[in-house]
């Protein structure tokens, strides 16, 4: 073939086709004329192996000329918190077909044109997720743009890593509460700078911190990274291990308690200084009673009948251990005695809706918040028509074990004249902070006696009428009466006994 010919002849034909637009006053220059022309300067390239298309003769001998403009993505390729609705266009050709993926895969197209692989561009592309999309454009008569591409990355942010504190303590060798954050996004990893303290690990996916810290430290500084393909965040948090001491000071409500066979006790919780990681009791409970492993409060229903035994309470950790010391008993019947939640000033009568001050004060103790059971009670106080010496509606029973409402512990046990002497109460009859309660009892010296000052029969609010009391903290006879007494107008509690 004569290709020095071929370009001559071909160039001159292109030339004809410039002058006659410029001279026919065409403002461009018609593809159908020039097409021909070009199409045998194309032919006659391939002919002597310079090839005009991308990839000619490494097996793709048809891969068309790319002669037209490349797509364009609107919005642009880049970072975005939510979906994107992605319009594809070629600006300077037209009556050309889009083809896409956003597979990652190459799109291509045939000469009619039609794509061959991907999809026809027909409305705007919707990118929910990370997406590589490229799209080309094909026109007929085997022409076809470069292909454009865009990597679309969504929500890649990992929108807040955020732990519940900015600061933790924790104890050397006692297990931590797992720490989990809140993080918005998928995470692929989670590390720790500098490396958590010894005992503790983060979670790679969640960015929990857990284990057991073996070591003290003093507050460091540590900085979380959550991670994934496209970007990560940070949180920074304080660590404290303190060194771990044994625990001290385990002490009870009481040294001493009365249970009630088959009937479940009030929970009894000590308190104690320091971490507790395990309570142990020597002998054994009696049977239905049981021991909390970490806080050492003792409950259930005892079941057998039991005389007075010593109990050896021990509360551990690694460091070493503290103990407390009571007895129990188990019986079949004890009584109970309770003080009021509520306070009434001294008439009694009109605040119980008695028809005499006692049997007020009896229904203000039946109607109490702090009433241990369901049964009927009355109220340790003297008046004309209830005194001890001699009986007269007098409330406590002969030969009698009468223990606290609130605890069970043991207070005093009568005698047969349905009174105790006193020396000393086993136990105070209240173990919160000290309250006051109307008695009308006498002074130490008159135990069990009469008082002169009952509020006139607890019939009185006035505040030139006096009334006894006693003090709920005490042992000795200021349990009933401190010999002192106050005006009926000021308010206090009731002590009341079970019947």
């Amino acid at each position: 073939m004569n290709i020095k010919k071929i370009f001559t002849t071909t160039l001159k034909s292109l030339l004809v086709v410039i002058l006659f637009s410029i001279f026919t006053g065409c403002n461009a220059i018609k593809t159908d004329l020039l097409l021909p022309q070009l199409m045998v300067l194309r032919k006659a390239l391939a002919t002597v192996g310079l090839a005009t298309e991308p990839n000619a003769g490494a097996g793709n001998p048809n891969t068309p000329v790319v002669t037209i403009d490349a797509p364009t993505f609107s919005p642009a390729a880049g970072t975005y918190s939510s979906a994107q609705s992605v319009t594809i266009s070629t600006t300077t050709t037209t009556g050309a077909i889009l083809c896409y993926t956003t597979d990652g895969s190459t799109p291509s197209c045939d000469s009619t044109p039609t794509c061959t692989s991907g999809t026809l561009y027909s409305s705007p592309v919707s990118i929910a997720t990370t997406t590589k999309l490229k799209a080309l454009a094909c026109k007929a008569g085997n022409l076809v743009s470069a292909v454009g591409t865009g990597d679309y990355v969504i929500g890649s942010g990992i929108i807040g890593l955020v732990y519940s504190s900015s600061a933790y303590t924790f104890q050397e060798n006692i297990a931590i509460a797992t720490i989990t954050p809140t993080v918005t996004e998928t995470v692929t990893s989670c590390s720790a700078i500098p490396t958590l303290p010894t005992g503790l690990s983060i979670n790679n996916t969640t960015c929990a911190i857990s284990g057991t810290p073996t070591t003290s430290q003093a507050a460091t500084a540590y900085t979380i990274t959550a991670s994934k393909a496209s970007g990560s965040t940070t949180a920074s948090i304080n660590i404290t291990i303190t060194a771990l001491s044994a625990p001290s000071a385990l002490t009870y409500s009481s040294s001493a308690y009365t249970f009630q066979r088959n009937t479940a006790i009030a929970t009894i919780t000590p308190t104690v200084t320091g971490t507790v990681t395990s309570c142990s009791a020597s002998p054994v409970l009696p049977s239905g009673l049981s021991i909390n492993a970490t806080t050492c409060a003792i409950s259930g229903t005892p079941t057998i009948n039991q005389g007075s035994t010593a109990y050896t309470i021990s509360a551990s950790n690694a460091d070493g251990s503290t103990t407390a010391t009571f007895s129990i008993i188990v019986q079949t019947v004890i009584y109970k005695i309770f003080v009021t939640a509520s306070t009434f000033n001294g008439d009694l009568r009109t605040a119980g809706a008695g028809g005499d001050g006692p049997t007020g004060a009896d229904n203000l103790c039946n109607s109490d918040a702090n009433k241990p059971n369901t049964s009927s009670y009355k109220a340790i106080l003297f008046a004309n028509i209830r005194t001890a010496i001699p009986t007269s509606d007098w409330v406590l029973l002969a030969n009698t074990t009468y223990v606290r409402g609130s605890d069970s512990a043991l207070i005093f046990t009568t005698n047969a004249s349905s009174n105790f002497t006193f020396g000393a109460l086993t136990n105070s009859f209240d173990s919160g902070a000290q309250k006051q309660y109307w008695t009308g009892f006498r002074g130490s010296g008159n135990e069990w006696e009469l008082g002169l000052y009952r509020c006139n029969e607890w019939q009185s609010s006035s505040g030139v009428v006096t009334g006894r009391f006693g003090l709920s903290d005490a042992t000795s006879y200021s349990s009933i009466s401190t010999g002192a007494q106050n005006n009926c107008n000021t308010s206090k509690y009731l002590l009341c006994a079970e019947q």
